[in-house]
């Protein structure tokens, strides 16, 4: 049973969740599901729906309760919400001891060999998109590719954790493949179309509209929008692909090992990956001259 001691005056509620039926449970999705009913909560163990009662309260922010019987502040702001969706983390630490087991059936030797140090040959660099799993859509195992995801697969040059994930793996990791992984349907290219104020979003976004800005003129001539989202998804890749051989340690290991830079696309409509096969040379031609640093 929920039980409930609330402030309305002060707009917080204070709530206490008996851990028999909610140890582990965290609440990862929202709906508003109405007005004020005259209940004051209403909870359950299984679909865990939390309504309030009041001038327009809303959760806003809901803490996972760590000990027995903890109470914990929630503020309370705007309407009715229920939590639909939970995520048990009981469930996610059984998987990774199945997970585990599994390993070491293959091979018992399996986190042994591991944990003696990486040796990748590809630097990944591809979105956050939590659709894109880069070693699922490769098929590759743990240590074989160093991954960077961040929105939009974006490579900035004051980037500090982009610039540091490629001199790492360039230098130290000696990888020989780098691969710029775009894909279909990607959030990040598609509200950079919008003409809107996304706050914190707007210099990150800045990047891919710059892109557009370059290509203007090709992409204005697409007259269908889908294919015209897709295409600057796609220039979107050949620009980071160009921003990883502006830099310097990458020059210098194309200089001296003949590391490769790829662009590619995950579409995401179809599970397949596809290899742009960019002309860097045809690309670079006029550009190099000015970015050419070794």
């Amino acid at each position: 049973m929920i039980q409930e001691f609330a402030d309305l005056g002060s707009q917080f509620i204070w709530l206490s969740i008996p851990f028999s039926a909610l140890s582990g449970w965290i609440f990862t999705s929202m709906e508003k599901i109405g007005e004020a009913t005259e209940n004051p909560f209403e909870g359950s163990a299984n679909d865990i729906p939390i309504t309030a009662m009041s001038r327009n309260i809303e959760i806003d922010l809901l803490e996972i309760i760590n000990e027995p019987h903890q109470l914990k502040p929630i503020k309370a702001i705007n309407s009715i919400l229920t939590y639909k969706r939970i995520i048990h983390f009981a469930k996610i630490f059984k998987n990774n001891e199945e997970w585990i087991a599994s390993k070491l059936k293959s091979n018992p030797d399996y986190f042994k060999e591991l944990s003696k140090g990486q040796t990748p040959e590809v630097l990944y660099i591809g979105c956050s998109d939590s659709r894109v799993t880069a070693e699922d859509l490769m098929g590759a195992m743990p240590g074989e590719v160093f991954i960077h995801r961040n929105v939009a697969n974006m490579v900035i040059s004051i980037d500090l954790n982009a610039m540091s994930v490629i001199n790492y793996a360039v230098r130290h990791l000696k990888v020989k493949h780098i691969i710029i992984c775009g894909h279909y349907e990607c959030g990040g290219v598609k509200a950079s179309l919008q003409q809107s104020d996304l706050g914190i979003l707007n210099p990150w976004l800045r990047n891919i509209r710059d892109v557009y800005r370059i290509h203007k003129d090709e992409l204005n001539a697409i007259a269908n929008e889908q294919d015209r989202f897709d295409r600057l998804v796609e220039l979107n890749v050949q620009e980071q692909a160009i921003n990883v051989i502006k830099t310097a340690v990458v020059q210098e290991a194309y200089r001296d090992r003949g590391i490769t830079v790829s662009g590619w696309v995950f579409n995401i409509r179809t599970g397949k990956l596809i290899d742009l096969n960019i002309d860097f040379p045809k690309v670079l031609e006029d550009i190099m001259q000015i970015y050419r640093l070794i």
